[in-house]
C-alpha cells in the first residue's frame, strides 16, 4: 500500500501484495488490505492490475459500482493512465514485454464466467494493466 502523497493522502494505491498460492483464498490478502485501510483511513483505493482477485476485493470494500462514471473519471486522473478501451481505463505498457507474471498471468483466470482478459480486452496485451479507483465504504474496516 502506498499513500504516496497524491491527492492529499486521501487515496492509497493497492500494489504489490502477493500471497503465496498455497495460502490464497484464506482471507490473508483482505486482512492485509483492511489493516492498511484502518491505518491510513483513505477515502479511495486505486490499483493497476491484471488480477481478478484485486478487482473482487475492490468491489467488496467499495461503496458503489467500481465502474461508475465517478470512479472511472477519477481513475483517468491517475499517473500513467494512457488509454480507454471498451469503456475501461488502462495503463498501457505498465509491464515489460513478457508482462509481470510470465506464464502465470492472472488475467487468464475466470471473472464472472469469462476470462478476465476477455472481459477487459486491453489486458490481452500482457504489458497492460487495468486502472481502477473506488470509494471506500464508510465504516467498512472499523
Amino acid at each position: 500500500m502506498d499513500s504516496g502523497g497524491y491527492f492529499g493522502n486521501r487515496v492509497i494505491e493497492l500494489s504489490g501484495i502477493v500471497i503465496h498460492p498455497d495460502f490464497q483464498n484464506m482471507g490473508i490478502g483482505k486482512k492485509l488490505v483492511n489493516d492498511a485501510l484502518n491505518h491510513f483511513n483513505p477515502e479511495m483505493v486505486t490499483s493497476f492490475t491484471r488480477n481478478p482477485s484485486v478487482l473482487r476485493l475492490l468491489e467488496e470494500i467499495g461503496d458503489d459500482d467500481i465502474f461508475n462514471q465517478n470512479n472511472k473519471a477519477f481513475a483517468l486522473t491517475l499517473p500513467n493512465v494512457t488509454a480507454e478501451i471498451d469503456g475501461y481505463n488502462y495503463h498501457i505498457d505498465r509491464f515489460g514485454p513478457n508482462g509481470l507474471y510470465g506464464a502465470n498471468d492472472p488475467a487468464e483466470q475466470i471473472y464472472k464466467n469469462q476470462k478476465f482478459m476477455e472481459k477487459f480486452v486491453g489486458l490481452k496485451n500482457t504489458c497492460n494493466a487495468l486502472a481502477l479507483a473506488v470509494n471506500i465504504k464508510a465504516g467498512e474496516t472499523k
